[in-house]
Protein backbone atom coordinates (compact mmCIF):
# COMPACT_ATOMS: atom_id res chain seq x y z
CA UNK A 1 0.00 0.00 0.00
CA UNK A 2 1.37 3.37 -1.00
CA UNK A 3 0.87 6.56 1.04
CA UNK A 4 -0.33 8.44 -2.06
CA UNK A 5 -3.08 5.93 -2.85
CA UNK A 6 -4.23 5.00 0.66
CA UNK A 7 -7.67 6.12 1.73
CA UNK A 8 -9.41 5.94 5.11
CA UNK A 9 -13.20 6.10 5.36
CA UNK A 10 -14.38 7.84 8.51
CA UNK A 11 -17.95 7.18 9.63
CA UNK A 12 -18.40 9.68 12.45
CA UNK A 13 -16.81 12.60 14.31
CA UNK A 14 -15.31 10.36 17.01
CA UNK A 15 -13.25 8.54 14.39
CA UNK A 16 -12.21 11.86 12.85
CA UNK A 17 -11.05 13.16 16.25
CA UNK A 18 -9.19 9.92 16.98
CA UNK A 19 -7.44 10.13 13.59
CA UNK A 20 -6.46 13.76 14.16
CA UNK A 21 -5.09 12.86 17.61
CA UNK A 22 -3.10 9.96 16.14
CA UNK A 23 -1.68 12.22 13.43
CA UNK A 24 -0.65 14.78 16.03
CA UNK A 25 0.98 12.03 18.14
CA UNK A 26 2.97 10.91 15.10
CA UNK A 27 4.05 14.45 14.28
CA UNK A 28 5.11 15.08 17.88
CA UNK A 29 6.99 11.78 18.13
CA UNK A 30 10.65 10.93 17.67
CA UNK A 31 11.59 11.02 13.98
CA UNK A 32 14.33 8.43 14.56
CA UNK A 33 11.71 5.82 15.47
CA UNK A 34 9.57 6.34 12.36
CA UNK A 35 9.54 3.79 9.60
CA UNK A 36 11.13 5.22 6.51
CA UNK A 37 10.08 4.86 2.91
CA UNK A 38 13.66 4.30 1.75
CA UNK A 39 14.02 1.66 -0.92
CA UNK A 40 17.51 0.26 -1.08
CA UNK A 41 18.74 -1.89 -3.92
CA UNK A 42 19.99 -5.28 -2.89
CA UNK A 43 23.62 -6.02 -3.54
CA UNK A 44 23.16 -8.73 -6.11
CA UNK A 45 26.07 -9.99 -8.17
CA UNK A 46 26.33 -8.80 -11.74
CA UNK A 47 25.59 -10.93 -14.76
CA UNK A 48 29.25 -11.41 -15.67
CA UNK A 49 30.16 -12.65 -12.18
CA UNK A 50 27.41 -15.25 -12.33
CA UNK A 51 28.38 -16.25 -15.87
CA UNK A 52 32.02 -16.65 -14.81
CA UNK A 53 31.05 -18.82 -11.85
CA UNK A 54 28.85 -21.04 -14.02
CA UNK A 55 31.68 -21.37 -16.53
CA UNK A 56 34.19 -22.26 -13.82
CA UNK A 57 31.84 -24.83 -12.32
CA UNK A 58 31.21 -26.39 -15.73
CA UNK A 59 34.96 -26.56 -16.37
CA UNK A 60 35.61 -28.13 -13.00
CA UNK A 61 32.90 -30.68 -13.62
CA UNK A 62 34.32 -31.58 -17.02
CA UNK A 63 37.92 -31.37 -15.70
CA UNK A 64 38.96 -29.02 -18.47
CA UNK A 65 41.96 -26.72 -18.27
CA UNK A 66 41.27 -23.06 -17.55
CA UNK A 67 42.76 -21.90 -20.84
CA UNK A 68 41.11 -20.51 -23.95
CA UNK A 69 41.09 -23.93 -25.56
CA UNK A 70 39.06 -25.27 -22.64
CA UNK A 71 36.58 -22.42 -22.91
CA UNK A 72 36.30 -22.92 -26.67
CA UNK A 73 35.69 -26.65 -26.23
CA UNK A 74 33.06 -25.95 -23.58
CA UNK A 75 31.22 -23.47 -25.81
CA UNK A 76 31.46 -25.75 -28.83
CA UNK A 77 30.11 -28.77 -26.93
CA UNK A 78 27.35 -26.84 -25.15
CA UNK A 79 26.22 -24.32 -27.74
CA UNK A 80 23.03 -22.38 -27.15
CA UNK A 81 21.44 -23.76 -30.31
CA UNK A 82 21.76 -27.33 -29.06
CA UNK A 83 18.43 -28.93 -28.24
CA UNK A 84 18.24 -31.42 -25.50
Amino acid sequence: MLPNTSLIALENDAQRKALLQKQQDLLDGNANLDASDDIRNMSEPGFWWIAAMVLLLAMAKRKMPLGLSGIWMLLRNYSFSRKG
